[in-house]
């Protein structure tokens, strides 16, 4: 095995360990930038997905504001299991 010059040896060291130490510090960098884009994209999700559940709450209470009864009538059914007369409820239990 051949081995290194003295000057050989310095300039490896001279200039490998600044630009080893320089590719490391840049790829945890790119890394951290990387999480962060897709932190800040699973925000956004979010953030869009409650802008809607937002809105349709802005417009239920739209019309409850409105005394709509077709709204009430839907909440009375969901909400408490409410029947029209002379309706029957039918009940067929689920396989677990």
């Amino acid at each position: 095995m051949r081995r290194l010059s003295p000057q050989t040896r310095f300039r490896l060291i001279a200039y490998g360990i600044p630009i080893g130490l320089i590719l490391f510090w840049a790829g945890a960098d790119s890394m951290d930038l990387i999480r962060n884009y897709w932190k800040i994209h699973k925000l956004n999700q979010a953030i869009l997905k409650l802008e809607k559940t937002k809105l349709e709450f802005s417009e239920e209470l739209d019309r409850l504001k409105k005394n709509d009864s077709a709204l009430y009538e839907k909440i009375l059914r969901t909400e408490f299991h409410a029947l029209k007369p002379n309706e029957i409820e039918y009940r067929f239990p689920t396989n677990q």
